[in-house]
């Protein structure tokens, strides 16, 4: 049987995979420009991963669901994030705001639903058959300065806060860079 990470990446079309530097995925908030005049971007480092976005402008991912019906169906996050530790298994939903957390987070809830229905697919098929742990990310805009290298410093993530769907959310801010397995580390200590 082959590892999740492998099963996303067979089952989301590349189309919605997140661009790569290297090892690095970035994700751009094409909406939000920063003091510089450019679009805000977070990279994702760390570990056996894929990373997709069904938050694309001029795209729709739902074309079966009609707009402007049902607010909220159509909302996932910016990112969703599948990785892969030793043997254990985790997905990210990343949110990118400036501010509305209870938005964020409503948005966190839906890409979680989409994900249990994915996996649970997985799981019917026969493709995967393994044990996951979800968390939610509200990335909240980023600093406006320009980096000015690389850092030793070891990044720390604030506990994350429990909401009513019953997974850890981590509020972060000033984060440029996610480490990915800095990130699933607090995620077991918090779980």
């Amino acid at each position: 049987m082959i590892s999740l990470v492998n099963c996303f990446e067979q089952l989301i079309h590349p189309d919605w995979r997140l661009p790569r530097n290297g090892s690095i995925w970035l994700l751009t908030e094409p909406k939000n420009v920063n003091k510089q005049g450019k679009n805000y971007q977070i990279e994702l480092i760390g570990g056996p991963s894929y990373a997709f976005s069904l938050d694309q402008s001029e795209t729709d991912p739902w074309p079966f669901i009609r707009a402007a019906e049902l607010k909220g169906i159509r909302k996932v996050c910016d990112a969703l994030i599948v990785i892969q530790r030793d043997e254990h298994n985790y997905v990210v939903a990343l949110e990118m705001k400036s501010t509305n957390p209870d938005k964020a987070e409503r948005q966190i809830a839906s890409s979680r639903l989409l994900i249990n229905w994915l996996i649970d697919l997985l799981k019917l098929h026969n493709h995967w058959n393994g044990n996951w742990k979800f968390c939610g990310v509200i990335s909240f805009t980023p600093r406006n300065q320009e980096r000015k290298g690389a850092t030793t410093k070891k990044t720390t993530f604030p506990t994350p806060i429990s909401n009513r769907w019953g997974f850890p959310v981590f509020r972060l801010h000033n984060h440029q860079r996610l480490d990915l397995l800095g990130l699933i580390n607090s995620v077991d200590k918090a779980v």
